[in-house]
């Protein structure tokens, strides 16, 4: 799981028990906000 999350380009926030569903909108945080 963490040589995938290695490779992401940012990160999905969702509630442990929440569905995902196709064409709602979601927190995204990309990686970049991260560095420097």
């Amino acid at each position: 799981m963490l040589s995938a999350a290695s490779k992401s380009q940012g990160y999905l926030m969702i509630d442990a028990n929440q569905d995902v569903e196709e064409g709602d909108a979601y927190l995204y945080c990309p990686v970049a906000q991260f560095l420097d």
